[in-house]
Formats: C-alpha cells, sequence, structure tokens
C-alpha cells in the first residue's frame, strides 16, 4: 500500500509542521478504506478522497497486529473506529492537487506542501526539498536512487478549519 504509506506521510509532515506535534496515521485504515487491492495497490485519487471523506486515525487506534496476515490486515473495520476517523474532519480540512511533473513545476510545489510521486510501479513521498527532484530516498534496496521517470506527482494540503464562534469575535 505505498499509496497510502506516502499520502499519510504527507499529512504527517504537514501536521508537525502546523502543530508542532508527531501524529502517526493508521495506514491499515486508510488501505482498507480507500479499498487498496492487496499486492496491486490503489490510485492517488481514491486514497485521496478516502482521506477526505472517510478521515484519518492514529496508528495506535487500528495498527497491524504483528505476523499478521492479508485477511487479518484488511478485515473490516468496527464502526466506533469509522466514527472516530470523521472526528478529524471536524478540525482538519484536506484537499489535494495534481501537479505537473516538470522540474520547475516540482520545485514550485514543494515550496508548499512534500509532493507524493509516482515512479513506474512505485508511489513514494520523499521529495521534501528541491535538491532531491531527481534524487530519493525509498524504502526499498537499494535505499538511495535516482529517476527521471516521474509519472504523476500529488499535493495533499491539510489546513486547520476555522473553529472561531461568534463569542470569539466579541
Amino acid at each position: 500500500p505505498c499509496v497510502t504509506f506516502s499520502a499519510l506521510n504527507s499529512l504527517e509532515t504537514q501536521y508537525k509542521y502546523l502543530t508542532g506535534e508527531f501524529r502517526n496515521f493508521s495506514d491499515r485504515f486508510t488501505a482498507k478504506m480507500s479499498d487498496t487491492i492487496p499486492n496491486v495497490g490503489n490510485t492517488l485519487w481514491r486514497v485521496g478522497d478516502s482521506i477526505r471523506i472517510d478521515g484519518i486515525i492514529n496508528e495506535s487506534e487500528w495498527s497491524a497486529p504483528d505476523n499478521y496476515t492479508e485477511s487479518i490486515y484488511y478485515s473490516p473495520i468496527p464502526q466506533e473506529k469509522k466514527d472516530k476517523a470523521k472526528e478529524f474532519l471536524n478540525d482538519w480540512d484536506v484537499k489535494y492537487a495534481w501537479v505537473d511533473t516538470d522540474k520547475a513545476s516540482l520545485i514550485k510545489h514543494l515550496k508548499q506542501s512534500p509532493l507524493q510521486i509516482v515512479i513506474p510501479g512505485h508511489a513514494i513521498l520523499n521529495f521534501f526539498t528541491t535538491d532531491q527532484i531527481i534524487r530519493y530516498f525509498d524504502s526499498y534496496e537499494p535505499f538511495i536512487k535516482e529517476t527521471s521517470n516521474i509519472t504523476w506527482a500529488f499535493k495533499y494540503v491539510l489546513s486547520p478549519k476555522n473553529t472561531m464562534t461568534e463569542k470569539d469575535v466579541r
């Protein structure tokens, strides 16, 4: 579920930047809610839509157990976990946008958010600076790689919802 991992990594990075607090969102929850197909994967927009509509929860609330099987990882999610995930959307707005994959566009958009990049057969989120446009760290060996074959680029934007009330304005 590399699309889910890289999407949530972007949101975790932005959350830390905006709040100063670290959160580890549940990959298992989002992979299941977005209908990730085991050993096949998912699309950027399906994962993005699931996050925007279904919300997200912490890893500690729906983690992958030790020595899990595929059927356990993708087992049905209890309704109370789904309800908890939607609570995130009460305070946070999650948007996404496609980004052109030319170097100038990637550099421009990296100034606003980490970018989720798709190279043939794999989604990553390891372009954090403009120096890393073609050189990146991957979770698969060899760990340091270079590419000029970027198929898609996707940008998530996490922003707090306005929580001011009429009382706050007075």
